[in-house]
Parts: C-alpha cells; structure tokens; sequence
C-alpha cells in the first residue's frame, strides 16, 4: 500500500462499492445489498447494488469444509474442491429451471458462485430464492474495489548500498540484511514460487524474470494470468503493467542487479504474476479471488498482496484460510491510513499483514496498524480459532522511498505498506528455500515473529518488529523434521533448565520432553508464540497416568502462557505438548527450571490435591512467584466453626487477592481489593477441610503473610 501524498507511483488503496456491469442505480433493494460501510476520512467502504437496464450479477457464498485435519496441503485442497463440487449443484439446478438465471462462474477456494440475472428473472425474487437453496450462506453484489492511482517520477539507476561483502543492493535490501542470508544460507530464493497480485508486469524489464513454460509463447503460460471483472482468465493475454504498481513490487520480490544494484530479496525465485487490478486501478471480488485461486493451483508457496481494502471485510477470511490449508503463505500489506485502522485482506488473522518502516527502523507515519478484538470486530465471522485479540501488522518491513523496477525498464522510488510488503514475501521465499522441509504458513509466522528485530515503537504499530531476513532464513534452515525425533517418549528431548523452543506445525504433530528429577521442586513455564487455536500440554510421571501443571490437561491459547510449580518424582518425568481439540498449531518455549526452597518452601502447592495444610495461628510466609503461580491451603474446621483468613502483603510487585473455597471447588468468600491487605470469612455448616488460595491479579507476583483464625461455636457462645 503506498501512502496518500505525492509519490511516483499507485496507491494499492482499495475503495468497495458493488460491481457494475451497467450504471449504478439510485436505490439498491435492500434483499442484495448485503451491507453499507462507514466512512474514515477522504475513505470509503461501501457496498450498492449495479444494474443496468437488463441485468444483475450476484455473488452467491455457499459453506466451505475446515481440513485443519488434513494430513497433507494437497489433501485439504482436494477437500475444498470436492466440497466446492458437492455444495454448488444446488445452484446449477435453479439456474437451468429460471429462464434469464446463468451461472457465470465458480470458485473452490472460498466456494462461490457468480450468477448472472436477466430479463425476465428478477433479481430480488431470485436473490430470495437463491439464499433458500441447501448450503448458501450469502448473497451479496460481485463488490468492485478501487484503486487510488498515483504515480512516481522516475529516477535513474538505483543508488544502492555497497554491502561489506562488496555486493551493492538497494537500502531496503541492506536493512533486512539480505545479502548476509545469501551468503549464510547459500540460497537466494532457487525452488520457491512466489505469486504477485496486483496490476500487472512489464516482463521485458531487465530485472525481472518471468516464469514461463514456453519461452516462445508471448502469453508465459504458467506465470501470467489476467482475470476479468467476473473471474474469467483472459486466455490471448500477455503481460503488460500500464498501471506501475505490480512491476514495482515485483521486482522487490525477485528483480536481479541488471542495473548493477540488486533490487530484490529472492531474485531466483519463480515469479508469477496475476494482474487482478485493471488499468484504472479497480477489480471485482471474483476477480481477486480467482486470482488467489489461480495461484493455488499454480502452486505458489507464497502469495503477494500489496492491495487491501481498508476497513474489516469478512468475504476475505475464507480465501486466506483456504490458501493457508493448500500450504500458501499468504503476505499482504498492513495499510496506510496511521495508527487504528487496517485493510482487508491484510487484517485476516492468518495473513502475514506488513508495516512500513524507514531503513532506520522507524516505523512510518502513514503505517497502519490496529490492535483487533476479535469478537467486537468480525463478530460471528471469526473462525473459533482465532485468538480473542491480536495486533496487526504481523512484522514491518522497508516501505519508505523504495527503489525498485518500473515499467520500460525504468526505476522509480516510492512509499508504503505495498513496498514493504514484497520485502517479507521474498524473506519467506528465502526462508522455505533454505529449510530442510516444508514449513507450513504457521511455521512461517511463528519463525518471522520470533526472529524480527525490535522497532523504535511499541508493537501495536510495529507488530512483533522489523522482518530480519539472515535470523529468519537461519531460523528456518536449522527448523527440525516436522517428525523430528521426539514424537515419542523414547525420543524425548531432555530439557535442563534452558528454555527450549517447539513447534506445534500440525494437529497431528506431537512433542515430547524429558525431565529427569531429584524429588525438588520445580516451576515449569509454558508460553505460546504466535499461532492458531489452543496447544495442550501435560506432564507425564514415568508409569504413571497423565497429570498436569494444575489440571488433567493445561490447554493454553496463542499468545498466552502458564506457570506452575510442582514435584517431579525421582526419575524421568516427561512434559508432552500437542495439538489441542480445535486444531492449533504454532510455536511454543518451555522452561523447567528449579525453584529456590528458601523463598518458596511450601511449594509445590499450585492445586487443592497439593494444598499446604494450615495451622490456626499460626502465620505461614511464603510468595506468589513467577508470575501466575497459585498457592492453595488446606484447613480443617468442624461444624459451626468461623474461619477468618487474612493475607498481607507489599503493593510493589502488584495485587495479590485471598479466596476461599468448599472441598468441591466452590467459592465461599474472595477479597479482591487494591489495599495491601486481604481477608476471607465463613461459618462452616459442616465438618469439613476448606481450601484458602492467593492468586496474583494478572500477573502480579511478592512476598505475603496468611493468618488464619478459627473459632468454634462454643468459644464464640462464652465470649459473649
């Protein structure tokens, strides 16, 4: 996405409104006009219904399988397209039975159809109809987004930056460190596919390279594909760029050093190019997405989107999803409207969304970014594994006066989130060059995130920090086989004190980790990186059955993490991590570290079954310590008797809160306040062993003091 000021070059900003195969009318019947947007500025997101005076076209969205479960990217592909077939005779059917009622054109990859309606058909009864038929979801307008077009004054030759290895490469290039992963990992991107959608390519630029399967053939069958406003691939096309945009970024993701400065990140990656933008700038939503689908089938490893619709556009989620089950990262631009705000698809939690930073690392001012609460934004669209927030952009990258290739073998400086863009999506292809074995999007996600070096800004504006293509590439080549040898308690890793990092890369893929114990007490710390949906982990005694940090099972969301303190019996323990119910992946650290008995000494006491029994009377010191430990005390009372606890404790490190619970997990009393002192009372009906636990609100940790009183009925009848 470059920004709205003056540069050389388009504006990949898109604006929706409804397809138009005609003049748009004045009013739209509220039956096929799915929503209207809000709008931000000068900006605009906006569906209409289109018409001319004798048709229609609607999109038709039927339902679409989850194969999470799929042993393998061609797998789920077969089960979308099976899937795709089965759902949609439905809507053949009514067409042949309606006369001025055709089907245009399918998709599988978010399971769409494009009917065309005519006279004498009309459109609010068929639209009607059609969301009646088994399996549709939606109908909505075929939307139509537009582009904002600025150009670029052409510079010279680009100025480069001569690397101390003598390579001269564009400034862009040098702040990833490019030309250090080439030479660390011997690989510039040779056997990975990369799909550029935009607005086309000047393929006779002498930087740019592209993929065909016959030279002679003026079409390059196999990397050239221009889809119309319904979807259709224009078969006598050849590749041609009017527009400047798609030339640009490609040549950040493959361009060669013709000029004598290399220009892109992976310059021998396959580059494919589909123009899904037409010369003005506009394209339909049937347009992209075949073009999404056309890269799928043309086996791209990674999908280029520097193109995005500002605003939260959920016809978006599907195709990326569907991408990322085939085994395509998808990377797509962060925005250029500031702090709050993100575009489509880039905010599409799967999507490796990009941010803009200058070669010093500061991330720019038009750079988008927003902090997404999952629920409140995408409402019952979010997919149940999403995380209930998240922070776009993922990583930023070089957006700020990037040289790269214009068409007419010309070179040209421009700004934005759609040239900082192509410098992750060659990162990745240097990534899943150098790799060993096939990383998954997760994988790729994970590896970029944890590998990105720390921007001047927070995170909200800069995601997890500024792409480093020599650590990723690194990172990726030294990634284990997705079978690696721990899948089994007999191959365990053995974990001593260091944090180890794993990585969950499928919901079939398990991992475990050997822990040999001398009966002290340990903390065991488990956080999540990145990914999707939930990781479980359980800590497995040898000959015993599983057990875990405070449950049967610790199921740990993205991003989240969880601490524990406990006891490894003598001998080997294991701690085994997998792939939760709902299918997560992603990476993970796990520390299992010795607990200082000085300061802890009561520990391990993290669940009511390894409660510390309690003393009336007498104080008992102990601490909240790391941070989400919980310590949980037994008291035995007999009937009639009053319990009073209190805690005290220092404000330094936080707030600590005292609850009290019955023998089956239920509170009888909690104090939650913000003083430095806490107190919990009860009047026991019963004889029996009540549980007092101290928690730290949120993760609050320090030193405390817990007194607790007991007085029987008859000691409270004589005091009066």
């Amino acid at each position: 996405m470059s920004p709205n000021r003056p540069l050389t070059l388009t504006l990949a900003v898109l604006v929706l409104m409804a397809a138009a195969s005609g003049v748009v009318t004045a009013t739209a019947p509220p039956t096929y006009t799915e929503r209207v947007g809000e709008t931000d500025g000068d900006w605009s997101t906006s569906a209409t219904s289109a018409s001319n005076e004798t048709n229609t076209t609607l999109v038709v969205r039927l339902s679409s399988p989850n194969p999470t479960g799929a042993d393998s990217a061609a797998e789920a592909q077969e089960t979308l397209v099976s899937h795709a077939a089965a759902t949609q005779t439905s809507v053949h059917d009514y067409a042949e039975q309606h006369d001025g009622v055709a089907v245009v054109n399918s998709l599988w990859l978010t399971n769409a159809m494009l009917v065309e309606v005519d006279e004498p058909s009309d459109p609010t009864v068929v639209t009607a109809d059609l969301t009646e038929l088994p399996a549709v979801e939606s109908v909505h307008p075929n939307y139509v987004y537009t582009v904002e077009l600025e150009t670029v004054t052409p510079m010279g030759r680009p100025s480069g930056v001569r690397t101390a290895s003598g390579v001269n490469v564009t400034p862009g290039l040098a702040a990833i460190d490019a030309p250090t992963a080439w030479r660390e990992s011997s690989t510039q991107g040779a056997g990975v596919r990369v799909a550029v959608l935009d607005t086309g390519v000047d393929a006779t630029h002498p930087d740019i390279s592209l993929h065909t399967t016959d030279a002679s053939d003026p079409t390059y069958p196999g990397g050239w594909a221009e889809f119309n406003s319904i979807g259709v691939e224009l078969e006598e096309s050849t590749p041609h760029d009017p527009n400047g945009h798609g030339t640009h970024v490609s040549g950040t993701v493959a361009g060669s050093d013709e000029s004598g400065t290399a220009i892109g990140v992976a310059p021998e990656s396959t580059l494919l190019v589909g123009k899904v933008l037409n010369d003005d700038g506009s394209g339909t939503f049937f347009q992209i997405i075949a073009g999404m689908q056309w890269a799928v089938e043309s086996d791209a490893d990674v999908m280029s989107m520097s193109i995005g619709a500002i605003g939260h556009h959920p016809e978006f989620i599907r195709p990326v999803k569907s991408a990322e089950s085939a085994g395509v990262v998808v990377v797509a631009a962060g925005g250029n409207f500031g702090p709050d705000q993100s575009i489509s698809p880039g905010n599409v939690f799967e999507s490796v969304s990009v941010g803009a930073v200058d070669d010093d690392g500061t991330v720019a001012s038009f750079s988008s970014s927003e902090r997404i609460e999952t629920e409140r934004v995408w409402d019952e669209t979010a997919p149940s594994t999403w995380p209930e927030t998240y922070t776009v952009p993922r990583v930023s990258a070089p957006g700020v006066d990037v040289q790269s290739s214009l068409p007419a073998g010309e070179y040209g400086e421009a700004s934005g989130t759609s040239m900082a863009t192509p410098h992750v999506s060659g990162t990745v292809a240097l990534m899943l060059s150098a790799a060993e074995r096939p990383l998954t999007p997760a994988e790729v996600r994970v590896i970029l995130a944890e590998t990105a070096t720390t921007a001047e800004q927070n995170q909200t504006r800069a995601g997890d920090g500024i792409v480093n293509a020599r650590a990723a590439t690194a990172r990726a080549a030294s990634q284990p086989d997705a079978n690696e040898p721990n899948d089994e308690p007999e191959t365990a890793t053995l974990v001593e004190g260091t944090p180890v990092q794993g990585i969950v890369s499928s919901s079939t893929d398990t991992d475990w980790f050997r822990v040999e114990a001398n009966g002290s007490p340990v903390t065991v710390d488990f956080e999540r990186v990145g990914g999707t949906g939930t990781l479980e982990a359980s800590l497995v005694a040898t000959g015993s059955a599983a057990w875990s940090l405070k449950h049967p099972t610790v199921a740990v969301e993205s991003n989240e993490s969880v601490s524990g303190t406990v006891t490894f019996p003598t001998g080997t323990t294991f701690v085994h991590v997998r792939s939760g119910t709902d299918g997560g992946t992603g990476g993970y650290e796990l520390a299992v570290r010795p607990l200082d008995s000085e300061t802890n000494r009561d520990e391990p006491n993290d669940a009511a079954n390894e409660a510390t029994p309690l003393t009336p009377g007498t104080p008992v010191e102990s601490q909240i310590e790391p941070s989400r430990d919980v310590d949980f005390y037994r008291l035995d009372v007999g009937a009639s008797d009053s319990v009073v606890a209190d805690m005290a404790f220092s404000h330094d490190r936080g707030d600590l809160d005292l609850v009290l619970y019955d023998a089956d997990g239920v509170p009888l009393d909690q104090s939650v306040s913000t003083s430095d002192s806490e107190r919990v009372e009860y009047v026991s009906d019963t004889r029996q062993s009540l549980y007092v636990s101290v928690v730290g609100f949120e993760d609050s940790t320090g030193p405390y003091t817990l007194d607790v009183t007991v007085t029987s009925a008859e000691s409270r009848t004589s005091d009066d």
